[in-house]
């Protein structure tokens, strides 16, 4: 895969998940991952491939964070 410095706008828990809201600096999109802490202090992100989950995702943080941006996937 690529490399792309984004900015972190949140990390936040639902349910047994962490995800991570990052924004797409060319595309000024919001994107999301589930993420996975490492003892090492890292993170590990993987993509969220189910469309359901994806949105709901992506509502959860709209309310919590109250962005209004576009979402991309």
């Amino acid at each position: 895969g690529s490399k792309l410095e984004c900015p972190v706008l949140g990390i936040f828990q639902n349910y047994s998940f962490n995800y991570i809201a990052l924004l797409h600096p060319i595309e000024e999109t919001i994107i999301f991952f589930r993420c996975y802490f490492n003892q090492d202090r890292t993170i590990d992100l993987d993509e969220i491939e189910d469309d359901e989950e994806y949105e709901a995702i992506s509502k959860l943080f709209m309310s919590k964070f109250g962005y209004q941006l576009q979402t991309g996937q």
